[in-house]
């Protein structure tokens, strides 16, 4: 994605692609006029807000709502997804918000009094594409302005922070997702020598690596079965005295590992 501060990308290559935002000194000329795109992005649903402690995001279903407001001529997120404010100029963007918080619940009235900073989690759809993204914004609650409504209801006021105030990630769904090929780089066994007295067996075993590798097959051979077998399961049996290579070798890349069976008379 790219700094979200455009003051930290190199200046001539930030005015020769965008002119006329920034001068020379890196400081903000115009705000992009994003309100002239097609594309709208529109809050969904629920959202979550992740506070200090919190394992996972907690979703917000009653007794709160939620306003975000930006500087950018942006209305319903108009126009985020412009090429230009992905890749360059998250940081042109002024984020703040409001969220109106039941007492009954309390934890986030507690947080915003104490001045505390968490992460948002809200659901936005493209209206275009009817593709959906998680916005996650990085919030400080201002507890100088915050207002109540008889206890009952207070507004709690926040502002993003930070280079990477805010991300997108697209949600993917479950028939969309696509399982990376990743290639086998080798095999190893858990033992390279074994003894076996006649008659008895033990199982070998093949670790395949890396552990994410797409195809995970492999094919056992003994290159003495009169003396010892092994089955595709690894486990090898002792026929007769004498000794024996037992070779694992991976379908994906021919990767081998090798084990030498002594076997004992009985």
């Amino acid at each position: 994605m790219g700094s979200n501060n455009p003051q930290l990308q190199d200046k001539d290559e930030f005015r020769a692609a965008y002119p006329g935002i920034i001068d020379n000194d890196g400081n903000i000329i115009n705000p992009l006029p994003t309100f002239t795109t097609e594309e709208f992005i529109t809050l969904v649903g629920n959202w979550k807000f992740k506070g200090k402690g919190d394992a996972e995001p907690v979703e917000y279903i009653d007794g709160v709502s939620i306003t975000l407001d930006f500087n950018n001529n942006m209305e319903n997120l108009q126009g985020l997804f412009q090429e230009e404010a992905i890749d360059k100029s998250l940081g042109i963007f002024n984020i703040t918000g409001t969220i109106n918080q039941y007492v009954k619940d309390g934890k986030l009235y507690n947080l915003a009094k104490q001045g505390e900073s968490g992460e948002l989690y809200i659901t936005v759809k493209s209206d275009k594409d009817d593709t959906e993204y998680t916005f996650i914004l990085k919030i400080n609650f201002d507890n100088s302005t915050m207002s109540g409504d008889n206890q009952l209801q207070y507004a709690l006021p926040f502002t993003t922070y930070g280079e990477d105030r805010f991300m997108l990630r697209k949600k993917v769904k479950k028939d969309e997702v696509v399982i990376p090929d990743v290639p086998v780089s080798g095999v190893s066994l858990n033992k390279n020598t074994l003894t076996l007295v006649e008659g008895n067996s033990e199982q070998l075993t093949a670790a395949v690596s890396p552990n994410n590798a797409a195809n995970k097959a492999v094919e056992w051979t003994s290159d003495d079965s009169d003396t010892a077998t092994v089955d595709q399961d690894g486990n090898v049996l002792a026929i007769a005295q004498g000794t024996a290579t037992i070779t694992v070798k991976t379908d994906d890349g021919g990767f081998e590992d090798t084990c030498e069976v002594t076997v004992e008379e009985n």
